[in-house]
């Protein structure tokens, strides 16, 4: 299998682009995929990359045979999706809007704070997982804020707000896997896409939480390419 992680605007070496919409990913997907000479491809992603996963499934039916959603966030407008989180997270998901103000705010806390706001109230199984991935997860971190953190803000932001398609009109069939543990996208945003799109196969893990890919990735990788 050929896997392909393209870094979406203002991540790594490529551009910021302000003023942009979730429903412009697909377009920049279909330039990479024509410059590689791909007609057809899955698409996949996990937490924040859910908007742009979902944009290409509904934006793309011609080109994308499958999509994959793994402990995803959800659109926020939908109701319930912030069922079962902490009072810190609700506090935090509230102020995503907010986010591209806070850029000398994330830059005063720095890679290792914004880790620890993002991680310090997972669940063992998380944990576990965290810590056995420690150096490369660094260095994946260290890469995607070489620009600085304008595009990481800018796409809490982008998730927060409504997404710009209806997920009833997606017809390209969607697996969502979501851990039951997952306290950074709860369950309950799991459930409501598997709710809210018609093509939907979710499976639901109940000793996982968001980083559950780590510990199914042969078999998504297997799924994925019998499509």
């Amino acid at each position: 299998m050929r896997v392909i992680v393209i870094e979406r605007p203002g991540f790594g070496v490529s551009d910021f682009q302000p003023n942009r919409c979730v429903i412009d990913w697909p377009g920049d997907v279909v330039e990479v995929a024509d410059a590689l000479g791909l007609d057809s491809f899955a698409v996949a992603g996990s937490s924040g990359g859910g908007p742009c996963v979902a944009a290409c499934a509904y934006a793309l039916p011609g080109r994308v045979r499958v999509a994959r959603m793994m402990g995803v966030v959800a659109p926020l407008d939908i109701p319930g999706v912030r069922d079962g989180m902490s009072v810190r997270r609700r506090l935090l998901y509230r102020t995503l809007p907010l986010a591209p103000y806070a850029v000398p705010l994330l830059r005063m806390m720095g890679q290792s704070g914004i880790h620890r706001a993002m991680s310090d109230d997972v669940p063992e199984c998380d944990r576990r997982i965290l810590e056995r991935i420690r150096e490369p997860y660094k260095a994946s971190k260290v890469e995607a804020f070489r620009q600085g953190f304008r595009g990481f803000a800018f796409e809490l932001a982008l998730g927060s707000r409504p997404w710009g398609f209806p997920l009833e009109a997606i017809r390209v069939p969607v697996h969502i896997w979501h851990g039951e543990l997952d306290v950074s996208t709860p369950i309950a945003m799991g459930r409501a896409l598997a709710e809210a799109i018609p093509t939907s196969r979710p499976r639901f893990f109940p000793a996982f939480g968001h980083f559950l890919s780590y510990e199914v990735w042969p078999e998504i990788l297997s799924t994925l390419a019998a499509t």
